[in-house]
């Protein structure tokens, strides 16, 4: 089976065994009860915990969930499930080409962000770092640049962009 995001696979049927119950098609979770269109004969009780352990980033966490099963007679079982969610995937960089006066004293400054042409991370923010920042008078012409971005965990991808130095003054 195929289960999209939200939604779990069910058992269907009224009964104490495994054997009353058939699978149904993925239908939207029904965290901490018991499945929906499932009735269970006699008393049961059932306890659902969740606990949500960060890992080495904001985007790296594990979920562990615990659903307990107890019956009149104190007969209990326990279902667990773990989640590792890991953000391994780098930013998607775009850059776009600038051209920079140098100033009166020769000079020219360029701030990352001036280069990045709407670069995105599926998670978090990018920090934004380039090759190069400073330019005097001996950069003039095209200097070819390299706009690198990272994520919050550490995921970093790389774009080029032609910086045009112009010493017009």
């Amino acid at each position: 089976f195929t289960t999209p995001v939200g939604y779990s696979l069910q058992r269907t049927g009224t009964g104490m065994s495994g054997s009353d119950f058939t699978w149904a098609d993925p239908m939207p979770e029904t965290r901490g009860a018991v499945n929906t269109d499932q009735e269970i004969e006699g008393s049961i009780n059932v306890v659902f915990t969740e606990v949500i352990t960060p890992g080495d980033c904001p985007d790296n966490f594990t979920v562990e969930r615990s659903w307990t099963a107890e019956d009149a007679c104190g007969n209990s079982t326990v279902a667990t499930q773990r989640v590792v969610v890991s953000d391994n995937t780098p930013p998607l960089m775009v850059c776009v080409d600038l051209t920079l006066d140098l100033d009166m004293d020769g000079m020219a400054m360029l701030d990352p962000e001036e280069l990045d042409g709407g670069s995105i991370d599926n998670c978090s923010d990018i920090a934004l770092f380039a090759s190069q920042t400073e330019f005097t008078c001996l950069d003039a012409g095209t200097q070819s640049i390299t706009l690198t971005g990272t994520d919050a965990c550490g995921n970093s991808a790389s774009c080029t962009a032609d910086v045009t130095v112009q010493d017009n003054i």
